[in-house]
């Protein structure tokens, strides 16, 4: 098993992260901890930080789920 992590945060201070993958888009994955949610769109090679306000109760938080939709429902 080999570890991706480029673009993710450090381990340290980070919750375990929930991941998700896009139904509607091969490769295109989203995980979520409490530093942010992150989005590859490479099959996981590298990750980016979405743009999301994030409130600093968050930082001490465990996410429970992430659900992936294409917005139309």
């Amino acid at each position: 098993m080999e570890r991706i992590s480029d673009g993710l945060p450090v381990s340290s201070g980070t919750f375990i992260s929930i991941l998700a993958s896009n139904p509607n888009s091969s490769g295109e994955f989203y995980t979520i901890n409490n530093r942010g949610i992150f989005c590859s769109y490479n099959f996981d090679v590298s990750w980016e930080l979405l743009n999301i306000d994030w409130p600093k109760k968050y930082l001490s938080q465990h996410p429970l789920a992430l659900a992936v939709t294409d917005g139309k429902g």
